[in-house]
């Protein structure tokens, strides 16, 4: 049998976690290696699983000891659900700070009580509109 260029262990997934360079060790060693379950892999095959190839796309390993690209991931719902949160959270903070500078800029500089107060009411549906669309959510 060959020697082994790299002794890795790979998660359930497939995915490569701790790796060593076996190119200087010694067969006992590299038993040892392999009674913790790693597995001994090629510098080619090290190289896809690291994405260093044509497509530069990552591969993991399969139950049966093949490589394949590692797919997309694909965030959960409690993950979507918080990034739509967080976006919606972000685009009204941004509204809100606006319309709040507009107001002190109108009840202060511009002395304008009158165009603030419409400010306030415009505040107020802002407000009133992020909590109907975060309910939503």
């Amino acid at each position: 049998m060959a020697k082994a260029d790299y002794l890795i262990k790979f998660d359930a997934d497939g995915n490569s976690g701790e790796t060593h360079d076996a190119a200087f060790m010694s067969e006992t060693d590299i038993a040892k290696y392999k009674e913790q379950g790693f597995i001994e892999v090629s510098t080619a095959d090290y190289m896809n699983l690291l994405g260093n190839n044509a497509d530069n796309q990552p591969y993991i390993r399969q139950n049966d000891g093949t490589y394949i690209p590692k797919p997309p991931y694909v965030p959960t719902p409690e993950e979507a659900q918080a990034a739509k949160l967080s976006a919606l959270d972000n685009e009204y903070a941004a509204k809100l700070d606006e319309n709040k500078s507009s107001i002190i800029v109108a009840a202060t500089v511009d002395q304008d009580e009158e165009y603030a107060d419409q400010l306030r009411q415009e505040r107020q549906a802002l407000q009133a509109e992020y909590v109907q669309k975060r309910s939503e959510l």
